[in-house]
């Protein structure tokens, strides 16, 4: 890109140039989700004197134009279509100079007339999906694929390109009429009749407040069907610090969380995680009663930890 300072005092610019991946029925039916553009390399001019000019060059990877689709190939793929090119000042303007090389003016809902003669276009020899040459990793050569599907929820309606309007999420509440200071779209009156942010509530049910309260995990195991007898409180004289390179099913274990009583074991189910305050206890450590959370932990701090601990 030749770039000009039509200006009057001297100065340096930065070059941005965005790309547009077709957006096809392949990706809508499979939800491979994309950005209407997406900037895709830069450069920089010296230093240019007023009316003097500087060619830009930047060079970007093939490999920056795919798109994963988690539920049809399961990997990262190249659609077949129109790829379109431009060089813009920020994301915005690049839309619009695409939009204006599709024949798109204002009157469609641009922001501002776009230059299309400041778009190119290039078109793959794949004239359908190409499901292969990025699926494996470019370095080590090892597939590439999904590892969590169980974490995608089939119920969830998740947000989507394809249907901004039916998958755009929906508030679960009501207005409080109380003012957000944290400012959210425009859905109350004030106190003077304007306008206003709100914060949203959600009154519970009584059911959902019986749930809240109550003490059923959901289980499905019967209480009366456990027979092993936990050990609380035992005097077995271990520190935290006496596990010091023990491997993670050594029988040491069994020992150190025996000496946990049911208020730490109480601790550990009421409050979990990172809420559980650490407590010295007869020489030994007392916080969140689990071998796993011991043997991980003892890795991060024997460095530092004393010989209390």
């Amino acid at each position: 890109m030749t770039v000009t300072n039509t200006g009057d005092t001297a100065g340096k610019d930065v070059m941005e140039l965005y790309a547009q991946s077709p957006y096809t029925d392949y990706d809508k039916r499979n939800a491979v989700e994309k950005a209407s553009v997406n900037l895709v390399g830069y450069g920089k001019t010296s230093e240019l004197k007023p009316g003097t000019s500087e060619t830009v060059r930047i060079t970007f990877g093939k490999d920056q134009l795919k798109a994963y689709d988690y539920k049809g190939a399961k990997t990262y793929i190249l659609d077949a279509g129109q790829y379109r090119f431009t060089a813009a000042i920020d994301s915005n303007q690049a839309v619009n100079n695409i939009l204006a090389d599709k024949g798109k003016t204002v009157a469609d809902g641009m922001t501002s007339e776009g230059d299309k003669t400041m778009v190119a276009s290039w078109t793959p020899e794949n004239t359908d999906v190409d499901t292969t040459t990025f699926a494996s990793d470019s370095t080590t050569g090892k597939a590439i694929s999904n590892l969590f599907d169980a974490a995608s929820d089939p119920e969830v309606a998740y947000l989507s390109r394809s249907d901004w309007t039916g998958t755009f999420p929906k508030h679960y509440g009501e207005s409080s009429g109380e003012i957000n200071t944290w400012g959210n779209e425009i859905n109350c009156k004030d106190s003077d009749g304007n306008n206003a942010s709100c914060t949203w509530k959600k009154t519970a049910s009584t059911k959902l407040i019986k749930q809240l309260e109550g003490n059923d995990s959901g289980t499905t195991v019967d209480k009366d069907s456990i027979m092993d007898t936990p050990t609380f409180g035992k005097k077995n004289g271990l520190k935290v610090s006496d596990m010091r390179g023990l491997a993670y099913d050594d029988a040491q274990w069994d020992k150190i969380l025996d000496e946990l009583t049911e208020d730490d074991y109480n601790q550990l189910i009421y409050f979990s995680g990172f809420g559980i305050h650490g407590r010295r206890e007869e020489g030994h450590f007392g916080r969140r009663g689990t071998r796993t959370y011991l043997h991980e932990n003892l890795q991060e701090t024997q460095e530092g930890a004393g010989s209390d601990y």
